[in-house]
Order: C-alpha cells, then sequence, then structure tokens
C-alpha cells in the first residue's frame, strides 16, 4: 500500500503487500519484499534490498546497496551506509554436512535492533544477535587496523556472539 505522497522509481521493485510510508523516496532498482513496512520520510537508495519483514521507522536513510535481511528492526532516524549489511545467520553454509541444499528449516533466523539515531558506516556488517542503542555510531568495517575502542551502546544480545560492531 503507498500513501499518496510516496515516490518509487520505476525501475524498483516492491512487494504488493508492502506499506510505505508519506513522503519516503525510494530510487532506482531497490527491492522491497512482502511484509515490509517503511515508515514516513524515509530515503531508500538506489540498488537497496529490503527483505520481508523488515520494518524500517520514520527517518530512516539507506544508503546505496545495503541489505537488510528478515529479523532487522531498525528505528527512527537511522542512517545506514552505502553497502552495509544487516546478517540474519550466524552459520551461513549452502549446504548440511551430508552435502545435501540447506532449506529453511536447516537455520534459525537472527535478529538485529538499530536504536533511534544510530548511524551504521559504510560496508559495514551487523551480525545477528546485535542491539545498536540509541545515536550509537557503528564504523564501516573497512580498515587496516582493528578497532581501538568500543561502544557501550553496542552490545550482544546473546553470549555466544563473539565481539559486537565497533564504534568509530
Amino acid at each position: 500500500m503507498l500513501t499518496r505522497s510516496a515516490q518509487i522509481h520505476p525501475t524498483a521493485e516492491v512487494a504488493p503487500d508492502a506499506i510505505i510510508g508519506a513522503g519516503t523516496l525510494i530510487w532506482h532498482q531497490a527491492q522491497v519484499r512482502e511484509e515490509v513496512r517503511i515508515g514516513e520520510e524515509c530515503i531508500i537508495g538506489k540498488g537497496v534490498y529490503i527483505d520481508r519483514g523488515v520494518i524500517p521507522g520514520n527517518r530512516v536513510k539507506v544508503q546505496n546497496y545495503a541489505s537488510l535481511y528478515h529479523g532487522a528492526w531498525i528505528d527512527d532516524g537511522v542512517f545506514i551506509g552505502p553497502y552495509a549489511c544487516l546478517a540474519n545467520d550466524k552459520h551461513p553454509r549452502a549446504i548440511r554436512p551430508d552435502g545435501r541444499r540447506k532449506g529453511p528449516d536447516d537455520w534459525t533466523v537472527g535478529t538485529i535492533r538499530i536504536g533511534y539515531g544510530a548511524a551504521i558506516g559504510a560496508q559495514a556488517t551487523v551480525l545477528p544477535g546485535v542491539t545498536i542503542g540509541p545515536w550509537a555510531p557503528a564504523r564501516s568495517s573497512a580498515g587496516t587496523s582493528p578497532p581501538t575502542a568500543w561502544s557501550s551502546a553496542i552490545r550482544p544480545v546473546s553470549s555466544a556472539l563473539s565481539a559486537p560492531v565497533a564504534d568509530g
């Protein structure tokens, strides 16, 4: 369902049941899947992929070619940089140990929560099981040295996660 003031580029693919808020702009070649509810006044950049059931809040900006997978929850005012990935599988594999292709029952969707006004840097990968708190910066994953500081606003939801996303 589209509101009158939402604008969607003709090359974007938006599922018929997706809800797009007033004033939202969806640019070239973006794909918005089923059960997505995008808030008001959002900007969804070129080539962005929003998987089924993801709910970006109001005034969220998702830069070009970012991927938001099922299980991500994004609060109002969040910035997601270009090529960022919000992953949903802690143990990705194409096949089972016996060599057969994995199916939907072979894994559990991991969740990510991004708080109000947070910023996710370019090319950052956010792993499932992570909560990023309000106004937290999460730096890009590109870089030559390990992070020197961790934001207290970023924490794993589960102790099974080995390292949180670094701030920057």
